[in-house]
């Protein structure tokens, strides 16, 4: 719902006045609210010929039609044998369906915490005098609903990747914003129970060659991106021919590069004095903590990555030249001091360098976007939400 920021306040006012204070007492009486009762979402139904139903939290839900589930699984198979579905196993919610009292649809209005602010969604047309549900100018259009509903699948991965950060760390993953929410749960629930092969596995066959394509071609936007993008085409090409030595030995020095560049180009470094690694990961650090109104989710992500740069395998050191290694990663040491170990040249770490580059380009989008002001066009991905 989009008016002035008076209105809405005095809408949001009258609506809990008229609603839910009634229903607050009806449930609670003298007792009071319970200091652990918080509103995250509230559904009131608005039947034509009877009082209104107010809901809180989980006491409902959204009916939705022809979700996509992974492995080509059908919401049938579900329904016959009476298991439920778990988050690894959705790819996409489908389409939402309007609510209903008696098998009849009827207006409402939805408020929902987003993670920064309350919105309200109101749908008022089953009340029209000349309303038929045949008619194409009654459909109803739940998309935004179901943007929210989307929003709630990434905190449930992120949650569950934030949990097992440990273990997500030793395949050498963080929480990629482009892995949000599958195959993250997926990778998250296979290494939950201990499967890290097939947690890999899981990562390969999801980022395919079109997968990292498309991820390239979303970072132009970026200056500094752009500059280099003759070495993202060439790693994009030798990783669409299999050929993930050459794909490695180009991006693995890019970030270092990316990082200097571009705190210079937003006026972070007022010269290009010298600075050590570690304290490029810290500045960074800082320009992406004044990133303002972001979500939880992207916080985490934010933070995971940071992390995962600021050390091992990024950063990993060896004091002695056939001292063992962490391959689950591409280590920038390792690369460029000319160490060779096979299992480091791999589609699986290819991907992941490719995934680590769009995870820095996101961030910087939202920085550029959220406290610069800039407009990098409605294809880029500052605004994902």
């Amino acid at each position: 719902m989009h008016m002035p920021k008076e209105e809405l306040h005095l809408f949001f006012q009258n609506w809990h006045n008229q609603w839910v204070e009634p229903e607050l007492k009806r449930r609670f009486g003298a007792a009071g609210i319970p200091s652990d009762f918080k509103i995250r979402q509230c559904l009131i139904k608005l039947p034509k010929d009877s009082k209104a139903i107010v809901e809180f939290n989980n006491e409902f839900g959204w009916d939705v039609e022809n979700p996509t589930l992974a492995n080509g699984k059908q919401l049938e198979e579900f329904f016959t044998t009476g298991k439920p579905v778990h988050l690894h196993e959705l790819l996409d919610i489908g389409t939402l369906q309007p609510p209903t009292v008696e098998g009849e649809r009827i207006a409402f209005m939805y408020l929902y915490w987003n993670g920064l602010s309350y919105n309200i969604y109101s749908d008022f047309l089953p009340l029209q005098p000349d309303y038929d549900s045949n008619d194409e100018k009654f459909r109803f259009d739940g998309r935004a609903i179901a943007n929210h509903l989307k929003t709630i699948l990434f905190e449930l991965a992120v949650g569950g990747a934030k949990l097992a950060k440990d273990k997500l760390h030793q395949i050498g993953l963080w929480i990629p914003t482009s892995l949000l929410h599958y195959p993250l749960a997926k990778i998250v629930e296979r290494i939950g129970n201990g499967e890290f092969e097939q947690a890999r596995q899981v990562l390969i066959e999801h980022c395919g060659k079109p997968f990292i394509t498309n991820l390239a071609s979303t970072w132009r936007p970026i200056t500094v991106f752009k500059e280099r993008m003759p070495f993202f085409e060439d790693a994009l090409g030798l990783h669409t021919q299999n050929r993930y030595h050459g794909t490695i030995s180009i991006l693995v020095g890019q970030i270092e590069g990316l990082l200097t560049d571009w705190m210079l180009h937003v006026g972070h470094y007022k010269t290009d004095d010298r600075r050590s690694l570690k304290d490029k990961l810290k500045d960074f650090r800082t320009c992406l903590n004044q990133i303002p109104d972001l979500l939880w989710t992207y916080r985490e992500s934010r933070d995971s990555m940071l992390d995962f740069l600021d050390g091992e395998p990024w950063l990993q050191t060896f004091e002695n030249w056939n001292a063992q290694i962490n391959t689950s990663f591409p280590s920038r040491n390792v690369v460029q001091h000319g160490k060779y170990e096979r299992d480091v040249f791999t589609e699986e770490n290819s991907i992941k360098m490719f995934l680590m580059l769009d995870t820095i380009c996101q961030f910087m989008m939202f920085y550029e976007v959220r406290v610069l002001g800039k407009d990098l066009g409605q294809n880029s991905k500052a605004d994902p939400t």
